[in-house]
């Protein structure tokens, strides 16, 4: 999975980049980015809940599929699990009785908990928001930034993982919503305690790309039960309907000749593209992603929280 083909070239592999050389090769525009980053939190918040911890993520285990056209927004798929932590016994809490046990991978981006967790007999470490706290570095990245807990060519960091304060932690663009700025800036917060859970965050940044403008105003009211269950029941006749179509073009091609005609990618794009909102295959599987686990109550928090971390005259 490590072998992948020249940047931005296109080939009869399904994931053909990693999330690196896509990041080094093309200029992302704001709506790009943080479909990016929303499809890396729903895989984040899937793994965890079946109790398993990535513990190596970072651009070079993140895989794009750019077949769909240069003008879309890749799909995007975390891969690597070597280091994975996928106990069913003690869950995301591993016994950390010596330093013999393997903490993960790259040291450089293990939360802080994880890294300054001492031994002990009756110690575990809590990995239940530990692949969140990194996909909030790799924001940086993604948002066109240095990630600020990688070091440069003479090692050094802007910021120590073990050690930082959150309010150190660099600006991210202007050009970046509030609402996804304050979510990244949460996710990183030092103390685990303080952040939010996975699968919260990955709820926020869906109803930040979903819902309607109004309800993430923090003049306006929590839109009611009726109002949220109508909004999902359209979510879903959308996905069933012109997510359908995509899909079946998709099915329909050899799986012995991957290869499309040009007839066959002006197709493909044109359904993209269609109308009402422009979805791409990317976004109804996000879309289909979050219709599958979220609940009213989820959506209820989930607009409170941006209601109460964002400026009053932008979302």
């Amino acid at each position: 999975m490590h072998q992948c083909c020249p940047p931005l070239s296109y080939n009869n592999l399904r994931y053909d980049i990693t999330l690196k050389q896509y990041l080094l090769n093309r200029e992302l525009n704001i709506r790009e980015s943080i479909l990016l980053l929303a499809q890396l939190l729903e895989g984040v918040a899937h793994m965890n809940s079946y109790g398993i911890a990535h513990r190596d993520l970072k651009c070079d285990n993140i895989l794009l599929d750019i077949s769909e056209t240069s003008d879309n927004c890749p799909s995007l798929v975390i891969t690597d699990f070597g280091c994975c932590l996928a106990d069913k016994y003690h869950g995301l809490y591993l016994p950390f009785n010596s330093h013999d046990v393997d903490k993960g991978g790259n040291a450089a981006l293990m939360a802080p908990e994880i890294v300054n967790t001492e031994p002990g007999p009756f110690t575990n470490i809590n990995y239940t928001k530990s692949d969140l706290w990194t996909v909030g570095t790799i924001a940086y990245e993604i948002f066109g930034l240095k990630n600020p807990f990688y070091g440069d060519k003479n090692n050094k960091s802007t910021l120590k993982n073990y050690n930082y304060n959150d309010n150190e932690l660099p600006p991210l663009p202007e050009c970046v919503p509030p609402v996804v700025s304050a979510l990244i800036k949460n996710i990183l917060k030092k103390n685990i305690y303080k952040r939010l859970s996975t699968e919260m965050a990955a709820t926020i940044m869906q109803l930040y790309l979903w819902v309607p403008n109004i309800w993430l105003s923090k003049t306006s009211k929590i839109p009611s039960s009726n109002e949220i269950l109508q909004w999902l029941l359209c979510l879903t006749t959308k996905v069933l309907c012109e997510g359908r179509e995509i899909k079946l073009l998709n099915s329909n091609l050899s799986d012995i000749d991957r290869v499309e005609t040009k007839e066959q990618i002006n197709y493909r794009r044109m359904l993209s593209t269609r109308s009402c909102g422009r979805r791409t295959m990317p976004e109804y599987q996000l879309i289909a992603s979050f219709l599958g686990r979220v609940s009213l109550v989820n959506v209820k928090e989930g607009l409170r929280w941006i209601h109460r971390n964002t400026p009053m005259q932008n979302i």
